[in-house]
């Protein structure tokens, strides 16, 4: 298995959104020539063709529009899970919790707590 940057991914989705490099490049805030050096590390990766230059820009081949879907939807998962909530519910939560506090304090405060 060749080595593999998970950063490539994102620039992959938007090469093949965008249709262009120049777009995919501001879309990520990043410069065009960031993008083609990443899109020759994804080749190199699939030792496949990712797109074809066309007029208006590039075009996916029929391999990528295959990977595309597999793609997005990894990104789609991933960033799901950052945007999860992670409030607190005491009703619901299996978290532990470990409390110190000198011995006259756990008289008073242990109580209230439990």
């Amino acid at each position: 298995m060749k080595p593999t940057d998970l950063n490539l991914i994102p620039i992959f989705i938007a090469i093949y959104e965008e249709g262009n490099l120049s777009k995919a490049a501001a879309r990520l805030s990043i410069t065009q020539p960031a993008v083609s050096k990443a899109l020759a590390r994804l080749r190199d990766i699939y030792d496949e063709p990712l797109f074809h230059r066309c007029t208006k820009g590039v075009e996916p081949t029929s391999f990528a529009m295959d990977i595309y879907p597999a793609l997005l939807t990894s990104v789609q998962n991933f960033t799901s899970t950052l945007t999860a909530s992670s409030e607190f519910d005491p009703k619901v939560s299996n978290r532990v919790f470990s409390i110190a506090c000198v011995s006259v304090a756990s008289f008073e405060l242990l109580p209230q707590v439990m």
